[in-house]
């Protein structure tokens, strides 16, 4: 007897506890369990370093050609672009986010040359200038990244026209002139330039990159000078200038994201 009294309170213990189990289940199948979407943070545009660049400039040499055949001066064509060579650094600008600054200078020119019996003549062009860049990076991809830019700086083109005898004594040339078939001179003009680009860059790995750029200098000529002397040249031709499409490539090392 004792032992049925027993049996009856453990069922009846066990009864509510199951019911309890079984409403704690549907409790459950009510619950939704959906997936959280992780968030891929983009890592801030960082860049450091520096590098070798060449540039195409083309040059309109059309009203200079104009004048030498005025001048009778026979030497051949020049030929567009010139090929300059420089250098470029720049580093990310802390507090502005993508933008970066840098600073640069290049130099190269073109020549040419006509040679009649024993006289030679000869007509350098060289242009050179330095300046500062700022640039605002778009990160296309992890390592490709678009930056339109502009610089802005200083700059000098050279016009240098010379004409010689195949041989020259020393003694009697030397800081004379001695013989009017022998003659050097040598034209400067001083511009500060604006010029727009876009620069698409991709990062090799960590510590290099490549790049390939287009701009367009828009030069504003100063006062020319001849020779060494601080005397001024005038009737120059304002179609003498340094305007022109660019077209660069760059090699660069340092810490690149």
């Amino acid at each position: 007897m004792k032992f049925l009294l027993g049996i009856f309170l453990l069922l009846g213990l066990i009864i509510p506890t199951t019911d309890s189990l079984f409403a704690q289940d549907d409790d459950l199948d009510k619950l939704s369990f959906e997936e959280t979407p992780l968030t891929d943070e983009k890592t801030p545009y960082f860049a450091v370093g520096g590098g070798f660049i060449g540039t195409w400039h083309f040059t309109n040499f059309d009203e200079l050609q104009k004048n030498i055949r005025l001048n009778d001066y026979g030497t051949n064509d020049l030929k567009s672009p010139i090929f300059l060579t420089g250098a470029h650094g720049f580093v990310a600008i802390p507090f502005l986010t993508n933008f970066r600054i840098g600073v640069f200078g290049a130099t190269g020119g073109k020549q040419s040359s006509l040679v009649a019996y024993d006289t030679t003549r000869t007509l350098d062009y060289t242009l050179s200038f330095t300046g500062l860049s700022i640039d605002y990076a778009i990160q296309s991809t992890r390592k490709l990244t678009i930056l339109p830019g502009v610089s802005a700086g200083y700059g000098l083109i050279s016009i240098e026209t010379a004409q010689t005898l195949g041989t020259r004594d020393y003694l009697t040339e030397l800081g004379k002139s001695t013989n009017p078939n022998n003659f050097y001179n040598k034209l400067t003009g001083g511009f500060a330039f604006v010029q727009p680009n876009l620069n698409i860059e991709y990062a090799v790995t960590a510590f290099s990159l490549v790049r390939v750029n287009a701009g367009y200098m828009l030069g504003f000529m100063g006062d020319w000078r001849a020779d060494r002397s601080s005397s001024a040249v005038v009737n120059v031709p304002k179609g003498i200038n340094s305007n022109g499409l660019t077209l660069q490539f760059g090699l660069f090392v340092g810490l690149f994201n």
